[in-house]
């Protein structure tokens, strides 16, 4: 049990000091693009909907679990030009779990060459902390320390968030911040922290070889919070709009692999798994992430082929 804590001691203490992020992180982060980014509420024109779980750095006591629900939809029956959504997060780690709920509302300018997407997300979290600690060897780990919580603290707050996207016809760049007004959580009567504001920079470009059955699909995500700062860089090949593979790195943190399929028409399922290259391959047995996600035309009038779940 004492070395179960320690360990969760060392993974909370390895992800302040290394990354010093609070937002979880995906290796599918383009299927749950909504979570970082609320201008891409009703970009595909599609109805769409998506599930992921992620178990993180598996077989490390106290590792972050996430799942996360993302809906978005074309809001027509107002505007042509607005989008609508909704992101359900749940996340844990070590003693702290997070419950967070926001909506997202898009207006999208439709120009020759694309068009380009301004969004904001509102909505609530809650934080819970579990006072209830263990102390190797007995006694009581708050004597003489108020700052540390004795039970169960639960805090809610109201959440902000911000994005801009724009889309050509190969190639996309997105602009997110979350937590603009960094709420403020009180732990204790004298000890509080805040939900520090995240920027994502996402960018890429669809290549279109002489195989039409192939699409070639390289792009980067950065993530920071002005503290610690992290990139993911990706090169997913798509065959016949039926299967895709990708391999990617996370600098400083492990390399990526995933796959996905669609079963029918708008039905898309993926897994991948990330092998731990960091200081926590010692104790990590790497991470894994699915989803399953489903779109369709709204409007009959505009049906078309169904556009990769990629740009949900």
């Amino acid at each position: 049990m004492g070395r179960k804590v320690c360990l969760t001691l060392v993974l909370v203490i390895a992800c302040f000091i290394a990354k010093a992020q609070q937002d979880p992180q995906f290796t599918f982060n383009r299927e749950v693009g909504l979570v970082y980014n609320p201008s891409m509420a009703g970009l595909t024109g599609e109805v769409s909907a998506v599930f992921l779980n992620r178990n993180q750095w598996s077989g490390l006591e106290g590792a972050p679990k996430t799942m996360v629900f993302s809906a978005n939809l074309p809001a027509s029956f107002i505007s042509d030009d607005l989008g609508l959504g909704i992101n359900i997060l749940s996340d844990e780690l070590g003693f702290e779990t997070i419950t967070m709920v926001n909506l997202n509302f898009a207006y999208w300018l439709r120009r020759s060459w694309g068009k380009v997407g301004f969004g904001l997300s509102l909505g609530v979290f809650n934080k819970g902390i579990n006072g209830d600690w263990y102390v190797p060897g007995g006694g009581d780990h708050s004597l003489g320390d108020n700052l540390l919580p004795d039970s169960e603290v639960s805090e809610l707050g109201f959440d902000i968030g911000f994005g801009a996207y724009l889309k050509t016809k190969n190639a996309f760049v997105s602009f997110g911040v979350t937590h603009l007004n960094q709420a403020e959580i009180e732990i204790s009567d004298e000890a509080y922290t805040f939900y520090a504001s995240h920027y994502y920079l996402s960018a890429g470009y669809t290549l279109q070889p002489a195989n039409p059955m192939f699409v070639f699909e390289p792009y980067f995500l950065l993530k920071s919070d002005l503290a610690g700062t992290q990139l993911d860089v990706n090169m997913d090949v798509q065959y016949n709009d039926k299967y895709s593979g990708g391999i990617g790195y996370r600098i400083d943190d492990g390399l990526l692999f995933k796959f996905r399929a669609r079963l029918i028409d708008g039905l898309w399922v993926g897994y991948a798994y990330d092998l731990t290259t960091s200081a926590l391959a010692a104790y990590s047995n790497g991470s894994h992430e699915f989803f399953v996600s489903y779109s369709f035309v709204f409007q009959k009038s505009k049906a078309k082929a169904h556009k990769s779940v990629r740009y949900l």
